[in-house]
């Protein structure tokens, strides 16, 4: 029912943010899970967006997906209680780039569906997120996305009421060192 639920959902996501090397690390990658060639640098990157923001309060929706397009951005997703003690709903986005982005969620939430069009976009990976590198932001997904074409990310889950969600664009992550955010 949940997956079916899901599967109705529409359009989800962020924007990229450029890399930030400020700071001199030097550049490294992990393999947890599923998901490798993944730079420490990036994951680093979104907890700082995922402690730091910019916030802003979106409520998932069962009927009206919220738009969390806005570029830079920290969404705190309250989920939609829903009938069997569940709680779920969805959020949109448009990717401006086509390529592969990282979302990251505070919450471990068991059901995330991508979807365009109708058809689900399998993720390309799943992890946690190593507590030594960041300690707010728990689970790492990774799907490859066309550009200009909404999708719906769809959650569902029997425990969490709320997370925050973090969505950067993994090239912009790979950038030269150029931090191009406007906090």
């Amino acid at each position: 029912m949940i997956r079916s639920f899901c599967a109705a959902l529409f359009v989800a996501g962020l924007v990229a943010c450029g890399s930030s090397d400020d700071q001199a690390k030097s550049s490294s990658s992990f393999m947890v899970g599923t998901c490798s060639e993944v730079e420490t640098e990036e994951v680093e990157h979104a907890c700082l967006h995922g402690t730091a923001g910019p916030f802003q309060s979106v409520v998932a929706s069962t009927s009206t997906p919220p738009d969390v397009s806005r570029a830079h951005t920290t969404y705190r997703v309250q989920l939609e209680a829903l009938a069997g003690g569940q709680f779920g709903g969805a959020v949109s986005f448009v990717p401006e780039e086509a390529g592969e982005y990282s979302l990251y969620a505070s919450a471990d939430i068991p059901e995330i569906h991508l979807m365009r069009d109708g058809v689900a976009i399998d993720f390309e990976c799943s992890t946690p997120v190593p507590t030594e590198l960041c300690g707010s932001l728990r689970r790492l997904r990774v799907a490859d996305l066309p550009a200009g074409a909404p999708v719906v990310l769809g959650f569902a889950s029997s425990a969490e009421t709320e997370m925050v969600l973090v969505v950067e664009h993994r090239e912009h992550a790979h950038d030269d060192g150029h931090d191009d955010h406007e906090h």
